[in-house]
């Protein structure tokens, strides 16, 4: 087995636990007895989950890809990333999103930038067809060191609405 794919599973294993002690985080109870743990964007764009389970569809609410190219530096949002695929980013760290301070055992992940058409063209390559698209100029934690979390509970960096940081997609069959 790769190195970097032993990596990571022995880092996804630990931060499973962190994920599911952080407080608000996952209703992980929620979840197993059914309700509801999407936020109201979420909720919005999915529609009634309950009555689309005999059709089936992809969704998903992830990072943007566009994010990941930019960094705090010396005071100033850069582009100081690639938006395509170079090769793993290899980053050895405590914390996660759900508890940056979490102190972990395996502290070293491996990540591979999906560039937006990487993952259309994987979904459009096994016959799903694109619903809708959505992109956000917010996130779900504080990605960079100046966003900012707002009263709705979602992460910005001042003044760069502009910005994606977040997207939403939902894909059924065709």
């Amino acid at each position: 087995m790769d190195s970097w794919l032993e990596a990571n599973r022995a880092l996804w294993d630990e931060l499973v636990g962190v994920h599911v002690r952080a407080p608000g985080t996952y209703d992980i109870e929620g979840f197993k007895s059914g309700r509801s743990t999407l936020r109201a964007v979420e909720v919005d764009e999915v529609g009634d989950v309950e009555a689309k389970r005999p059709g089936g569809f992809f969704y998903i609410v992830e990072q943007h890809p566009a994010g990941n190219v930019f960094t705090d530096r010396d005071g100033k949002l850069v582009a100081g990333e690639p938006y395509f695929d170079v090769g793993p980013f290899v980053e050895t760290t405590d914390g996660s999103y759900a508890d940056r301070t979490a102190i972990l055992q395996n502290k070293t992940s491996h990540e591979w930038q999906h560039p937006l058409s990487d993952i259309i063209n994987a979904l459009v390559g096994v016959s799903l067809r694109i619903e809708f698209l959505h992109e956000f100029p917010f996130c779900m934690f504080q990605r960079l060191p100046s966003m900012v979390k707002g009263d709705d509970g979602w992460w910005r960096v001042p003044g760069r609405e502009d910005l994606p940081f977040l997207f939403s997609l939902k894909a059924s069959k065709g």
